[in-house]
């Protein structure tokens, strides 16, 4: 009995490439400032997104990381989260009708993406700039309240990238 070779060609032929999806921004109008693609997120979702941000990081930096634990975010901000994520997609499939378009839905999703991931660089920024202005208010003064906030500012600008990586993980879960 001979066994059976394939050639080469039959071998790689069910691993043929995936044609990807032509996302082009030429298919877009160009947003207010002629250059980007405008994509509105709603105030709920983007007020939402920021407040758990900012309770993430400042869990973080107060050394209480609990991995499994959603303490720090509080079930109403989190369920407040949990209802304006799907309404964006929802919008969508509104706005085109019956026919939902895979690149708006694409672009939406690239959208949130980068949200996500400025808001957390955002958000530790401004956090960084809030602890100096404090710090350096209470140098003046000499109160016990200085060393807290020093401490806050040397944890987060030390382990900043560690924080950023901890909270986006927990978003993108």
């Amino acid at each position: 009995m001979r066994l059976w070779r394939p050639s080469l060609s039959e071998l790689v032929a069910p691993f043929s490439k995936v044609r990807s999806w032509d996302l082009s921004p030429g298919h877009y109008r160009k947003g207010i400032d002629n250059a980007h693609i405008d994509v509105y997120l709603s105030s709920r979702l983007r007020d939402g997104v920021r407040t758990i941000v900012r309770k993430l990081i400042l869990n973080e930096i107060r050394g209480k990381h609990r991995p499994a634990s959603m303490d720090p975010i509080g079930a109403r901000d989190l369920a407040s989260l949990q209802e304006s994520y799907p309404a964006v997609f929802e919008s969508i499939s509104e706005q085109s009708g019956a026919r939902i378009s895979v690149e708006r839905l694409a672009l939406l999703q690239i959208s949130l993406l980068k949200y996500f991931l400025q808001i957390v660089s955002q958000e530790s920024a401004s956090l960084q700039a809030a602890f100096k202005i404090a710090v350096n208010q209470d140098e003046t003064q000499v109160s016990g309240r200085n060393l807290p906030m020093h401490e806050h500012l040397v944890a987060l600008t030390r382990d900043e990238h560690a924080v950023k990586r901890r909270v986006l993980h927990f978003l993108f879960r």
